[in-house]
């Protein structure tokens, strides 16, 4: 076994290979965003999530996978990055639905942060967007209006 002398006491040694240093030494190796967001899932699922909840999960993070790539890092995505992606979704989706989709990205960033798997400052740097409130019409009685009732 040998250990490279200009290497510092954290890094492994290595007995294969010509640098006599493990490859993982430097650091640990930046996980991509698509296996992030499957350990995000599959923790959710874990802790007791419903499978709803597992599956609204599992929507944005495939459709943030899907528009950054699978193999790049938590870290590299920036706040400004992800609000320029949510922003081109505005262009189709309700903006309640942008709210859920930052609630979901913030989620998963915090998740990250906590597993010490990323810091991801860019989910976490995301805020909510207003979202205006809207009056649901109420459900009006099929029958006829009962007559009013004779006072006494």
């Amino acid at each position: 076994m040998r250990i490279a002398p200009d290497s510092p006491p954290n890094c492994a040694p290595d007995s294969f290979g010509h640098s006599g240093i493990a490859p993982d030494s430097f650091g640990p190796i930046p996980l991509g965003l698509g296996a992030a967001a499957d350990l995000f899932c599959a923790a959710r699922a874990a802790e007791g999530a419903s499978p709803r909840t597992v599956e609204w999960y599992r929507m944005i993070t495939v459709r943030c996978v899907r528009q950054f790539g699978e193999k790049r890092p938590v870290d590299a995505l920036s706040a400004a990055e992800l609000r320029a992606w949510l922003l081109e979704l505005r262009a189709t989706l309700s903006p309640e639905s942008i709210a859920g989709y930052v609630r979901g990205l913030k989620a998963f960033g915090n998740w990250c942060a906590a597993e010490e798997i990323a810091r991801a400052t860019g989910f976490r740097g995301l805020r909510r967007p207003k979202v205006p409130r809207r009056l649901i019409r109420s459900v009006q009685r099929s029958r006829a209006p009962e007559s009013p009732r004779p006072r006494r």
